[in-house]
């Protein structure tokens, strides 16, 4: 990865859209709020280590689903659900980093 590109990005202003929240049944079932977060952090805590400052990171970001997965047998159930866990997550980084 051109970590210097995307630091270039975010000097100009481009957001990030972290497509972090799974969408089909199999892969949701296996995650929770805090594992995504975790997740999250880690990709953040390398970007950091290569340059990129954390409060550009955090400023512009948005989360999304990883996918709009219709194909699971559940129809859009878990779809339904990846967006309440998407909003959760939300809630929890805005808490935790103060951006509410």
């Amino acid at each position: 990865m051109n970590y210097a590109s995307l630091k270039e990005f975010l000097d100009r202003g481009g957001v990030i859209s972290w497509g972090i929240v799974p969408t089909s049944t199999e892969l949701l079932e296996r995650e929770t709020v805090n594992s995504l977060m975790e997740l999250l952090e880690k990709l953040w805590a390398e970007l950091v280590q290569r340059g990129v400052r954390k409060e550009k990171l955090l400023h512009q970001s948005l989360l999304a689903p990883a996918t709009c997965n219709l194909m699971n047998a559940d129809k859009e159930k878990t779809v339904e659900r990846s967006f309440q866990v998407l909003k959760e997550l939300s809630g929890l980084i805005r808490r935790k980093y103060d951006l509410i």
